[in-house]
């Protein structure tokens, strides 16, 4: 019997935050195993996380564990777990994120009332690493709440509106049957988004739900592994992605929605200084970033912080701004 939902958790190197997320998330399958299944996959991780998932893969029948040898980027590496995936939709998940405690029982509940949906995305709390497994300052991502899911017959309407939150990964549930749909879309120039356009591309002319109720608990660590490639997602990969949505009729005025969601000044502000901690990389990769950028003063302020601003300044400045 297939199952209605595959939990599918790329990881790579965080075998400490999966011995907190795992027995969450291991809390709310079991009681409904007949109808999920999890399956993490590890990309290639050099720290204790294998033998940890072989251990658990001895216990549960509903848990699957795949073993990648090859490391690749973070878009790529999701993009290849969903293809794990054998239940008819799929939830992603990050490995350092917090499920709420009925996340599973709420997603079943909406399937079995809106079995049309081809996509869900839902609202989350976020918050700041804190010592231990602890999450600082945690607040509403959205803070309108109806009460029930915000329906979209549009599917384009949905993507324009929620494109930008779906990029973080513990908030999307979506048909298999569209995912594979959209496996002919070449995501290679979407920089840490290659698993969304597949999505889109799948779910187009079918309905969609926005869910307002925050049904998980986003950590930002203070020192992420992929900080330095921030920049190159946000300001290269995620315009290239917009603009190949509209060409594929999945979206409109690609560039009026880039500007008012995911390239505001404040934004803006706080990651191109990312750029300090890998600048080899962005001193090929300046006239790029810059080229979806229409202000001198964006394009300036990205040059300074490549040429003038010392890494070790922009070190101090954001752990000054994360202390505990």
């Amino acid at each position: 019997m297939s199952k209605l939902i595959s939990i599918i958790l790329p990881t790579h190197n965080k075998c400490n935050y999966l011995q907190f997320t795992m027995p969450l998330l291991r809390e709310q399958v079991i009681r409904n195993a007949e109808e999920v299944e999890l399956v993490v996959c590890n990309n290639a991780s050099t720290d204790e996380t294998s033998s940890y998932l072989k251990e658990l893969c001895e216990k549960d029948s509903f848990f699957r564990f795949v073993d990648y040898s090859d490391f690749v980027d973070i878009g790529v590496s999701i993009a290849r777990s969903v293809d794990n995936a054998s239940g008819k939709y799929v939830l992603l998940w990050g490995d350092d994120d917090a499920p709420a405690p009925l996340l599973i029982d709420t997603l079943l509940y909406y399937i079995k009332q809106y079995p049309d949906i081809a996509c869900y995305h839902f609202n989350r709390l976020t918050g700041t690493d804190a010592k231990d497994y602890a999450i600082n300052e945690l607040h509403v991502f959205k803070t309108l709440y109806t009460g029930n899911g915000i329906r979209y017959n549009d599917s384009s309407e949905f993507v324009s509106a929620y494109y930008q939150g779906m990029g973080f990964l513990s908030a999307d549930m979506f048909l298999l049957e569209a995912w594979k749909k959209g496996q002919h879309i070449d995501c290679s120039k979407h920089y840490g988004f290659e698993f969304l356009a597949p999505i889109y591309y799948g779910i187009l002319g079918q309905p969609c739900m926005y869910i307002d109720f925050p049904l998980c608990i986003q950590r930002n660590p203070n020192n992420r592994k992929w900080l330095s490639r921030s920049p190159m997602f946000r300001y290269i990969g995620m315009p290239n992605l917009l603009q190949d949505l509209e060409k594929m009729g999945i979206i409109h005025d690609w560039e009026k929605i880039w500007n008012r969601t995911s390239n505001t000044t404040k934004k803006y502000l706080i990651i191109i200084p990312q750029i300090t901690l890998d600048k080899p990389k962005y001193k090929k990769l300046i006239k790029e970033m810059n080229s979806h950028q229409h202000s001198w003063w964006r394009k300036m302020y990205a040059y300074f912080m490549l040429y003038c601003m010392p890494t070790s300044l922009y070190l101090w400045m954001r752990n000054h701004r994360y202390k505990q």
